[in-house]
């Protein structure tokens, strides 16, 4: 590098700005920044010279960069250090300069020269615009009244095509397209496409209604009836379709719920043509029905599964149920039909979402059609059950049961046709239970009459008759068939119980009491609680009989209390009070007119050989029932008798104890009876 360039950059340096020293030794200047040349040189004097001139510059503006700039450009021109060169430094430069001017000059004259060509190119331009400007304006001339008339011509465009679009939405509105009107009017199958077109149609009668309170009157009463012969004969067709259609349903499936669905909705704008409909199905399922029913008797199902009903005539409770379990089975199958047929919501569902399910009470009209299909049915029933029931004159389970049975199923079939007035279902169940209770009475009032007619000796263990236990046992297979009869009223089922245990219960205890005639009281006592606990034992274990229970319960306390004045009767004897026991009695009956003393069988030595009959009576501790109430086959009875027996006999010492010991009692040693009344308690218990 150039020895100028090195010591400007050196000097351009804060860090190693470059100082120039004088040499103390020679007096010369000497730059220390790395070139060292002779004190003697003219140059490194001059340059010494500049740089303590601007040595100030330098250190005031370390950053600056013009000088090394400068010097840079000087770079190359001095070669070798001497005079010539430095002479010739100028020119060099000079003609440096001047080089670089010549290459500045030339590079622009290809700019002068691309500037020229383009300026031509403009100059041709704005020959070509006035051109145009010219031929545009000679144009507009020309075009104004074609331009004029198209403006006219696009307004009135605009105007025809808002009639047009507005005549268009008209029409889709008002009119029905073509093929709908051939849906409507027709010999297409009758599907989806035709129940649309119907309700167009309405839809469209309904909105020819604003039409009349607008200024265009005229075409909605046009509308309306080019509309109103639409609908009638498009609905003269679906009802023909929906005619046809349920008389062929004769089988008991049926597949064609969903188009029938859709057309008896669509015939409720027509009352007349849907309750015609409706007729004309329930003609067709009772039809279906009662051949079905006939099948089921004598054929069964297919392949003979389930069997036919009649191979079990000879077992009239399974037979008769069956019968009325398929009727059963019919009713609630054809109602659901009749359910899925007349369904809105099911409609609503076939036609879009934009028809809302409108609720409508069918209850009347689906009771109606169900009664008249099941009417068909009844004959048939009623014929075979009469004759099953003719044959049960004296099985009064089976009578009683089926009873019951024919009860539930009336229940049941009235619940589920619910009509004012009793269905004919209903009414022949009803006639066949009234006919199947007649028969179970009938029977039970042969058999009770039987028992007055034959009545039993009473055995000698004083148990119940045989004749009772066969009637009690004929009563509880009657409450079992009731209790598992689910019936829905309690209060006609305790008539019903009422009236069973009055017409076979009375005549079975007359019978009882008529065995009883020519025993004793206490055996007749003891015989007469043994068959009431009987009656109690069947009739506890069961319901509604709480009333007959009571009058039971009333009916024994006679005859326990009877018992009661026995045993009391045979421990004043066993005790040896009994002649005491008689005559304070009499002397209470006397109204007491002398004293207890001078009273007949009460005077002081009967009262003491009474009393040691008594301490024997004690000390033998023998306080043994009465051999009749032993037989008493309720446990609870007989501890009954035994505590009220010891109660009353206690009860009776206490009078006499308190009679005796009294000071008016005209005894001359007092007391009499040494024995408390609560000592003889304690001592017999």
């Amino acid at each position: 590098e150039c020895p100028l360039t090195k010591m400007a950059e050196a000097a351009s340096k804060p860090a190693a700005k470059p100082t120039l020293t004088r040499s103390a030794s020679t007096g010369s200047d000497t730059a220390l920044n790395g070139g060292n040349l002779p004190d003697n040189n003219p140059l490194a004097r001059k340059l010494d010279k500049i740089l303590n001139g601007h040595d100030s510059l330098l250190r005031a503006s370390p950053g600056r960069d013009d000088v090394v700039t400068a010097l840079s450009g000087l770079d190359g021109l001095i070669v070798d250090n001497t005079k010539h060169t430095r002479q010739n430094l100028r020119s060099q430069v000079e003609r440096r300069a001047l080089e670089a001017n010549k290459e500045f000059l030339s590079a622009f004259e290809q700019v002068y020269q691309a500037l020229s060509t383009v300026d031509s190119e403009l100059e041709a331009m704005c020959q070509a615009c006035n051109t145009m400007t010219a031929q545009l304006a000679a144009a507009k001339n020309e075009t104004a009244a074609l331009v004029d008339k198209t403006s006219v011509l696009s307004s009135s465009r605009e105007q025809l095509s808002l009639k047009r679009h507005l005549l268009q939405a008209f029409t889709e509105r008002y009119q029905l397209t073509a093929e709908e009107h051939a849906v409507l009017v027709g010999d297409k199958p009758m599907d989806f496409t035709f129940f649309s077109a119907l309700r167009r149609v309405q839809a469209i009668h309904a909105d020819c209604k604003r039409l009349l309170r607008t200024s265009h009157q005229k075409a909605g009463v046009d509308i309306m009836d080019q509309m109103a012969t639409l609908q009638e004969k498009a609905y003269e067709r679906l009802y023909r379709w929906t005619q046809n259609t349920c008389r062929s349903m004769t089988t008991e499936s049926v597949d064609q719920t969903r188009r029938l669905n859709m057309a008896f909705n669509a015939l409720r704008a027509r009352p007349v043509l849907f309750q015609y409909s409706l007729n004309e199905l329930a003609t067709a399922r009772r039809n279906a029905r009662v051949r079905g029913f006939i099948d089921a008797l004598t054929h069964g199902g297919p392949g003979g599964n389930p069997p036919p009903i009649e191979l079990h005539s000879h077992d009239p409770l399974r037979y008769v149920s069956d019968m009325l379990a398929y009727v059963h089975q019919t009713l609630a199958a054809e109602k659901e039909l009749i359910r899925a047929l007349l369904s809105s919501k099911q409609y609503a569902d076939s036609m879009g979402d934009d028809v809302n399910p409108t609720a409508h009470d069918d209850t009347k009209m689906i009771a109606q059609a169900l009664d008249s299909i099941v009417e068909g049915i009844c004959r048939p029933l009623k014929m075979r059950v009469e004759t099953v029931l003719t044959t049960l004159d004296r099985q009064v389970l089976t009578c009683y049961k089926l009873a019951c049975l024919l009860s539930f199923y009336g229940t049941t079939a009235a619940g589920l046709i619910p009509t004012e007035r009793v269905s004919s279902l209903g009414e022949v169940l009803g006639d066949l239970h009234s006919t199947a209770l007649k028969i179970f009475y009938d029977s039970l009032q042969v058999q009770a009459n039987q028992l007055l007619v034959n009545v039993d000796v009473a055995p000698s263990d004083l148990s119940p008759p045989k004749g009772l236990n066969s009637t009690m046992a004929t009563i509880k297979s009657v409450l079992e068939a009731q209790a598992t009869s689910h019936g829905v009223n309690p209060s006609s089922d305790a008539l019903e119980l009422d009236k069973i245990l009055s017409t076979v219960l009375d005549p079975a205890l007359q019978m009882c009491a008529l065995s009883a005639s020519n025993l004793g009281p206490a055996d007749m006592a003891t015989y007469m609680l043994n068959c009431f606990y009987k009656i109690q034992t069947v009739l506890t274990l069961y319901d509604s009989t709480d009333r007959r229970l009571e009058t039971l319960e009333s009916q024994m306390e006679t005859h326990i209390a009877t018992l009661c004045r026995e045993q009391v009767a045979h421990l004043a004897t066993k005790a040896g009070l009994q002649p005491v026991f008689v005559a304070f009695q009499a002397w209470e009956s006397q109204g007491q007119s002398t004293t207890l003393a001078q009273a007949p069988g009460l005077s002081l030595m009967d009262l003491r050989q009474a009393l040691i009959a008594l301490d024997r009576f004690i000390a033998d501790a023998d306080f043994s029932l009465l051999s009749q109430a032993t037989l008493l086959q309720s446990s609870r009875v007989r501890s009954q008798i035994q505590n009220r027996a010891f109660d009353a006999f206690i009860g009776a010492f206490t009078e006499l104890y308190e009679s005796c010991n009294a000071t008016n009692a005209g005894y001359a040693s007092q007391p009499v009876i040494a024995r408390t009344p609560e000592q003889v308690r304690q001592l017999m218990t």
